[in-house]
């Protein structure tokens, strides 16, 4: 009850104002003060529920005002709601707000909003409602296609919504069947018909609306010659974003797109063209961790077929091909499914040309990588930079939190060798983006490429913030004596070592991006052939000279023979039966570099490859068995094509190997069994983990990326790119309005009572 007084206490000044407008700092109050007496107290007391509906009218249109009308379950709401929907068709609030309208029985207002002569409002509408998969779909939906009185664009909208559940891709199926489909929506229906997920309706909608003659009825010609075929990226982004084709509909590159499926800016520079043929062809075939599909159904009849991206004790997020999120309940579930089918559609070649096709495979280049992360910082350099409100604690009100970004001044960003664009220019547009000036120091190694960015950096960015220093260890010496705000090294482990020395003189904060031993366990239930694959690819790129390359396999006895055997049919479908012929294969970086793998090849016998040419610096992709774990093989970053393998009991064991030896910047499991999986996440500690492949988690933007312990320290890539290089400054801003005497003295054994049921 005293509960109750005081949060009232706090309510009176606005609600007693409630024909004014309410200001910012005072609606804050009021829903933080609602919130905390629950439906159950507001609903009851007509003082309160006044309250309330000045609230809502205040957020009308916002999220927030979704959040109180399904909190307080308020009736009469729907007009709200559609407006929210129709802003936000894909984001949480748009998909509840059409939930509860739906749920409300009401669909006069909803057919009203539909009948709209706002087209676009409409259009959203229809897309909102196919993002619920609601039972209600062909009801409201169906009457529209057909008509063509309405407008194109809302009628094809219509048909993405009806095929996204069983009875309205059966219901549109119907009308091609009973040849009631316009001409003006064949082609959206064929695009979504033919890459449903229910057999049966797959097989009728390939019989009624085949894909369009002319690229499906041509066979493909032979993999080798369709890989040989020269491919223009440029051209490929547009086959990428076409509609028929729909790959940006799941998939974010360089910025653009949807947040649905892996993001793929960088996917050309990770995955050899086999891999991206074999993911368009089958995309079944593999599926990538955390991107499986789960169809959910819930008591009310609807329908959902997408990720399931968090779960709580209570609900369920499922998020659907849009990108749209819808929260379910798990009491109303009615089931809920695992799928071996993936989510994106198979016959994706059907609406591409064979020269379409090997455009799309060109994919984006190594500097593709840099262009991604600086679209997607210019994309979000406002929103990320804005002060962000976090809760304010009751006591304090009247006020509100918020973290202010501010950048932290000038930051030294120090690069290696082996992708020299990317790991110089990755974290520099980070601190660009958070406001900071950069001293950027390209790697001598790759003198090729610092002379040209030497020439390119003064070109095109503000010198009074921008510079470039070339130059050796001299060079880099004198530029760790100076003071910084913030330094950012990437490296080996002993050059991060001075780098931390050097900036301790300061108190320089520093983020290192390291190296070290990267394991792979390789399961009993693995898929021995893709799992050799996937390994071949992540250890051999670049020669193996890439600071998250499988350092060592860790695997059954009887099963170490049979994963050799597929390791060399990788390496010679990769790079053919000499892989020194090969234009896909790299060289070793420097002699010393050189000398110093074919010495640590000595410390385990060569199983596939061994072969080596110093004069051109070539070594083979090589695997080596029977190794002395405590030679330099096992104890030394091997940054080259030697990729030892150990042999253990058990999962168990190997999960003793990694966690005796220290953290891994990165560590990769091949397995089927998610048991196993589960197990080996909880127990060992890595800077980051690709399940059922290598390096890809260097590949979303949404993944920090960085190392633990002497793996590293920091993480970087997108959002947390700009934040490593700012400081969240904490701020409260109090009102003067309303000045409780509860905080001042003299402090009262009531006043002590109040804050205790309060606080």
């Amino acid at each position: 009850m005293t509960q109750l007084r005081t949060l009232i206490c706090l309510l009176a000044a606005a609600v007693t104002a409630l024909a004014q407008p309410i200001e910012p700092e005072k609606l804050n109050t009021m829903i933080e003060a609602l919130t905390r007496l629950g439906p159950e107290q507001v609903n009851a007391n007509p003082r309160l529920k006044e309250a309330l509906g000045k609230v809502l009218g205040a957020t009308r249109g916002t999220p927030r005002f979704v959040q109180l009308v399904e909190q307080f379950k308020v009736a009469d709401q729907n007009a709200g709601l559609l407006e929210v929907a129709a802003k936000n068709p894909t984001d949480e609030s748009g998909v509840t707000a059409i939930r509860l309208v739906l749920s409300s029985g009401d669909t006069v207002a909803l057919a009203a909003a539909l009948s709209s002569k706002d087209v676009s409002a409409a259009t959203k509408l229809i897309e909102a409602l196919g993002n619920t998969g609601a039972k209600q779909l062909p009801a409201l939906l169906l009457p529209l296609v057909p008509d063509t009185q309405r407008d194109a664009n809302l009628r094809k909208q219509a048909v993405r919504a009806l095929a996204r559940t069983q009875d309205g891709a059966t219901a549109l199926l119907k009308l091609a069947r009973e040849d009631k489909l316009p001409a003006d929506v064949k082609f959206a229906a064929s695009t979504e018909l033919n890459a449903v997920r229910w057999p049966e309706l797959k097989a009728e909608a390939a019989k009624l609306l085949p894909p369009p003659p002319g690229q499906g009825d041509k066979a493909l010609p032979p993999v080798a010659e369709l890989l040989a075929m020269k491919g223009d990226g440029k051209r490929g982004e547009e086959v990428f974003f076409r509609e028929t084709v729909g790959c940006g509909k799941c998939h974010v590159v360089n910025g653009k797109g949807v947040d649905f499926g892996p993001a793929l800016s960088e996917i050309g520079s990770k995955l050899p063209k086999d891999a991206l043929l074999e993911a368009i062809l089958d995309p079944s075939a593999g599926i990538s961790f955390g991107f499986e599909a789960w169809s959910v159904e819930t008591k009310a009849g609807e329908e959902f077929f997408g990720l399931i991206v968090s779960e709580t004790g209570e609900d369920v997020s499922v998020k659907t091909v849009g990108g749209a999120v819808t929260k379910v309940k798990k009491v109303d579930l009615a089931r809920r499914q695992q799928s071996k089918l993936s989510i994106m559609p198979a016959g994706l070649q059907q609406t591409m040309t064979t020269q379409e096709l090997a455009d799309l495979l060109a994919g984006p280049s190594a500097i593709a990588f840099v262009t991604g992360e600086v679209k997607l910082m210019l994309k979000n350099l406002k929103k990320w930079n804005r002060a962000e409100r976090v809760p304010t604690p009751i006591v304090t009100m009247p006020a509100k939190s918020v973290l202010m970004p501010e950048p932290l001044g000038v930051v030294l960003v120090i690069a290696p060798w082996n992708y020299p664009i990317q790991l110089l220019l990755v974290p520099a547009a980070g601190a660009i983006a958070a406001g900071n000036a950069v001293v950027m120091k390209p790697s001598e190694v790759s003198s090729a490429t610092s002379a040209v960015l030497a020439r390119l950096v003064p070109k095109y960015m503000d010198t009074s913030a921008v510079t470039l220093v070339e130059g050796g260890v001299p060079e880099t010496t004198s530029l760790l004596a100076e003071r910084y705000d913030h330094i950012f090294y990437t490296g080996n482990g002993t050059v991060g070592r001075i780098v931390m020395t050097a900036a301790a003189k300061h108190l320089t904060p520093v983020t290192l991006e390291l190296g070290g031993k990267s394991p792979v366990i390789v399961d009993a239930s693995a898929n021995l052939a893709v799992t050799a694959r996937r390994i071949a690819w992540g250890k051999w790129l670049n020669a193996g000279q890439t600071c998250v390359a499988p350092d060592y396999v860790l695997v059954e006895e009887r099963l170490r023979e049979p994963l050799i055997a597929e390791l060399g049919k990788a390496v010679d479908e990769f790079y053919g039966a000499n892989p020194h012929t090969s234009e896909s294969y790299g060289r070793i970086v420097s002699p010393r570099h050189f000398d110093r793998l074919r010495k640590l090849m000595g410390d385990g016998t060569v199983a596939v490859g061994g072969d080596t040419k110093e004069d051109e610096r070539y070594i083979a992709p090589t695997v080596l068995v029977d190794v002395d774990t405590s030679s330099g093989l096992m104890t030394e970053e091997i940054f080259g094509p030697l990729l030892p393998i150990v042999t253990v009991k058990g999962v168990d064991d190997a999960i003793s190997f990694i966690t005796a030896r220290p953290h891994p910047l990165a560590l990769y499991v091949f397995a089927e069994n998610k048991k196993v999986i589960d197990d080996v996440l909880a127990r060992t500690t890595a800077g980051g983990v690709t399940v059922n492949g290598t390096l890809m988690h260097l590949t979303s933007p949404h993944l920090p990326f960085g190392g633990v312990g002497e793996s590293g320290m920091g993480g970087y890539h997108g959002k947390a790119g700009v934040r490593l290089f700012q400081h969240m400054k904490p701020v409260l801003k109090r009102g003067t309005r309303l000045d409780p005497s509860l905080a001042y003295p003299p402090y009262t054994d009531r006043k002590a009572k109040i804050f205790r049921k309060v606080l």
